[in-house]
Parts: structure tokens; sequence; C-alpha cells
């Protein structure tokens, strides 16, 4: 029987990812903070993943086929989760998002209006990583989402422990969402949000790295009420995976 573990897991796209999981007779170890009751047959280990110390201890010395990591937001997570899973996994995978293709984030590269936009726009093997930004600044954080996760993506990528996939999802609507999908529309674009001017990523030597299509889903997030409408075309997302390793 598999061993799979979820980081998070407690809502919305986690609490279905460990309900089909065990579905699937996979045995499922959750890890967070204890905020939400896990489901019966459901291992919890409780943990601040943040605290890299607490995460080791309460780990032990359980091991993983897989681990899937749905709540890792910065290149600091990414680092510490690096550490503490290296030899009790053999794969890692990371729940990013399509929106760090978004140009209004980073240095992208152009892409003509309407055409798909190629994973390799954003290679994670030359993305560079700052970890001394202000990650742990919750109002940082919020502004960054899309360099977070492009910074994550590089962490894992670059760490020779286990294989890595980063799966670059689309928004989501659905049952259990936390908030009323009400007023929001879909788009056949990457999301544009004001006010975000992230440090411009510099070229790091490239490493050996491996990508291949997931799935397409032509859809995502509106910009927020309070931004300008975007006066240039955006290009075209869609979800892809990134995977390094066999």
């Amino acid at each position: 029987m598999p061993k799979i573990c979820v980081i998070g897991g407690s809502r919305y796209v986690g609490k279905l990812l460990v309900k089909r999981l065990q579905t699937a007779d996979h045995q499922v170890t959750v890890i967070n903070r204890g905020s939400t009751r896990t489901p019966a047959g459901i291992a919890h280990l409780a943990a601040d993943r943040n605290d890299e110390a607490a995460l080791s201890a309460a780990l032990g010395s359980a091991t993983f086929d897989v681990v899937i990591d749905q709540i890792c937001y910065t290149p600091v997570q990414a680092a510490i989760a690096a550490r503490t899973f290296s030899g009790r996994t053999r794969r890692y995978v990371m729940t990013s998002t399509i929106e760090v293709y978004d140009p209004a984030t980073a240095a992208l590269a152009t892409v003509p209006h309407g055409t798909p936009v190629p994973e390799e726009i954003v290679d994670p093997a030359t993305w560079l990583v700052a970890t001394d930004l202000p990650w742990q600044d919750a109002a940082y954080l919020p502004t960054h989402y899309a360099e977070g996760k492009r910074q994550a993506e590089a962490v894992f990528t670059h760490h020779q422990g286990f294989d890595f996939t980063a799966v670059r999802s689309a928004h989501v609507l659905g049952a259990a969402q936390r908030s009323s999908p009400a007023g929001w529309r879909t788009m056949s674009s990457a999301s544009s949000t004001a006010g975000r001017s992230p440090r411009t990523p510099k070229r790091c030597p490239r490493s050996s790295s491996t990508t291949r299509n997931w799935r397409s889903c032509w859809s995502g997030r509106p910009p927020p009420p309070t931004s300008p409408a975007r006066s240039t075309p955006v290009p075209t997302a869609r979800s892809t995976c990134t995977s390094s390793g066999p």
C-alpha cells in the first residue's frame, strides 16, 4: 500500500485530495497544525511547517513514497521542507499556480496575445532564489504570491534529495470553498494584480530538468476590484506540470 503524506490537506482541494487518496486505498498521513479534525482512518501529525525542529520531531522516523505539499508559498518554506524530507520520501509534489506566468509579477519573455504560454518561460532550474526577502511579513507575502511560488519551485528543483514535481494548477471553483464565487468571472488569461513589484529575477546556471504537460484549464482569477484595467494584452496561461527526475 503506497504511503502518501499530505502537507495541509484540511481545506478545499486538500480535503478532497485526502479523501480520494484514502478511497484509492493509499495509506495517508496529513501534516498540519491541527486546526480542523482529521477524517477517520487518516493519520495526523501536528506540526507547524515553518518550525523545522518541530516538523522533524513530529515526523520521527516516518517515511513516505510521495509527499504532496498543498501549502508551500515561499522559498524559505521550501528549503525547510527539502531538508526535513530528504531521506524520508522518493518524490515531492508541490501545488504551484499558473500565476507564475503572470508578466505583471516578473520580467518574463513576451508571448503573442492568444498564444499558450510555454512551460519553459518560467524555468525553476534558472530562477533566482532570494531567501533574504521578507517572506514572513504578513503584508509582503500576499502581494508576492507568484514570486514566492516561483522561488519555491526553484528550491525544490535544485534539491538532490528526491525527485520533484510542481503542479501549476489553474484557479478552481467548487464546493467547500472558503469564499463565495459571486461576482467572479472566468478569464482566458493570467491574473493581473496591481502593486506587485517583486525583485527582478536574475539567471543562474541551468541544471538538468524535464518538463511535461499535465492538463489544460483555460481559466484564471480576475484582478481585485481596486486594480486598474490592463491596457495591454495578456498571454493565455494553462495548468501545467513541471518535473525533475524520472
